[in-house]
């Protein structure tokens, strides 16, 4: 078999491939949007999003003005980005367990629309993340923890293995934030 062969082969191979995801319904590397309507409070019932379905790893996530309830977020979700609008004046509850961020967060919102006084929030992405957050002292999360080893972008401020006193206002009545690196005012 000669080397032009074998290429033509491959191409055929991946082309193939492609047209039966396609054809299948499969989405193959595929990033979407899931818009939060809120028609319950539970994350897992796909008809609480827009499109409907479950937001997972892949998912950016957005909070904004047609959400008719609050959310709670089980234990391990696991999304790409986060995204509260400032017309979203219900409440995202973390009651307790893990969710997982691998993308950037963007909070514009004058209301606090975050109660996680248990559970916590994990960035870990594998490039540098954004932690934007407007205005800059409504810090909303109580426990953060960042497993990120390229860092977070907070408010112009990189957070890269220490927690620096321009990164946030820590909670008064107690909450960790954990950096999974050094550790230092």
């Amino acid at each position: 078999m000669t080397k032009k062969t074998k290429k033509m082969r491959v191409k055929t191979f991946f082309t193939t491939t492609m047209l039966i995801c396609i054809c299948c319904g499969f989405q193959v590397f595929a990033q979407s949007t899931k818009t939060w309507v809120g028609i319950t409070t539970n994350w897992n019932d796909e008809n609480n999003w827009s499109p409907v379905g479950i937001p997972n790893t892949g998912d950016n996530v957005v909070f904004d003005d047609i959400a008719i309830n609050d959310c709670y977020i089980p234990d391990n979700t696991q999304i790409n980005s986060l995204t509260i609008l400032e017309d979203f004046f219900s409440t995202i509850f973390l009651p307790a367990g893990n969710f997982f961020v691998s993308g950037n967060i963007t909070i514009q919102n004058d209301f606090n629309p975050w109660d996680n006084n248990v559970g916590t929030v994990i960035l870990n992405g594998t490039s540098l993340q954004t932690l934007s957050i407007t205005p800059p002292e409504n810090f909303p999360f109580y426990n953060l923890t960042i497993e990120n080893s390229h860092g977070v972008n907070e408010n112009g401020v990189i957070i890269k293995g220490e927690l620096i006193g321009a990164f946030c206002t820590p909670p008064v009545t107690g909450g960790i934030y954990h950096i999974s690196n050094n550790f230092s005012f």
